[in-house]
């Protein structure tokens, strides 16, 4: 009788009892699948990680740094390590700084990165991925994240439009040679998407000069935007640009355009297909007045 009671009274006042131990609750999961205590922990891991590489800048240690990173700018550890030399110098950022990290899932985390240009204190914030790479360690992936700086501005020009007056490259002094292979043909190799000259140079004025030929196997009119920029130790800093839509055969007449930069050390040509399927290929070289 005292049970039945019991029962009663427990329904009453709205409570359910159960017999047995009591159940245990499965942990809440967040948005991206993971537990609060997951989230934290990988947060803590990949931040570490750019804390690391951070740290690595500082000491000047090349070799330390190429551990945390998986930069896509370079073809061989050897190549990174010698650019990464020159960054120390060249680069236009300092006072890195970490002010937000977000887990998109078990292997992958965003960061966000505080930069603060040289030149004038201006403070810029870069979001950046990390992965967590075959061997099971935390690396913050360079290579995608561009900065420029306010004044910097693009030049956009097509194939049916001509130059005016261009500049004769006889009177222009050559800094660089460049040339790209940025095919994305479905089921053939896949060339990366973007490429850089392979030698630095200086800007001293406030134009450069490209001509070249670019094309693709179809003979139509490909995207290709050409950057100076500076390669640098989060991202690559943006001097000035051409947006070049048209079809230059390397066996007919060839594009020769000038366009606005801020003046510059150790920079490079950064050339990208920025045609959504089409691939394409050319070559030509920068030049200066001087």
């Amino acid at each position: 009788m005292k049970k039945v009671t019991s029962a009663i009274l427990a329904t009453a006042l709205g409570v359910t009892m159960l017999s047995g131990p009591a159940m245990a609750t499965d942990p809440v999961k967040e948005s991206n699948g993971l537990t609060a205590v997951q989230t934290q922990k990988f947060e803590e891991e990949a931040e570490q990680s750019v804390k690391n590489y951070i740290k690595a800048i500082e000491k000047k240690d090349v070799e330390e740094m190429t551990k945390w990173v998986k930069d896509t700018r370079f073809q061989s550890i050897g190549e990174q390590k010698q650019e990464y030399q020159k960054m120390f110098d060249v680069d236009p950022f300092s006072d890195f700084k970490i002010v937000d990290t977000k887990t998109k899932d078990d292997k992958n985390v965003n960061v966000t990165i505080q930069l603060m240009r040289k030149d004038t204190k201006q403070i810029e914030k870069v979001e950046l991925p990390i992965i967590k790479d075959n061997d099971s360690k935390w690396k913050l992936v360079l290579g995608d994240a561009e900065t420029k700086a306010q004044n910097v501005t693009y030049t956009v020009r097509s194939g049916n439009e001509q130059a005016k007056n261009p500049i004769s490259t006889e009177a222009l002094t050559s800094i660089a040679y460049y040339e790209f292979f940025l095919h994305k043909a479905p089921g053939d190799f896949i060339y990366p998407a973007k490429t850089y000259s392979a030698s630095s140079f200086d800007v001293i004025g406030n134009y450069v000069t490209i001509k070249g030929h670019q094309q693709e196997s179809f003979h139509s009119p490909v995207y290709v935007l050409y950057q100076v920029v500076v390669k640098g130790l989060f991202t690559d800093d943006v001097k000035g640009g051409l947006l070049l839509n048209g079809y230059f055969p390397k066996t007919g007449t060839w594009y020769n355009y000038d366009f606005w930069v801020t003046p510059v050390k150790g920079a490079h040509l950064k050339i990208t297909n920025t045609s959504s399927e089409t691939g394409s290929h050319g070559a030509g070289n920068v030049y200066e007045y001087r």
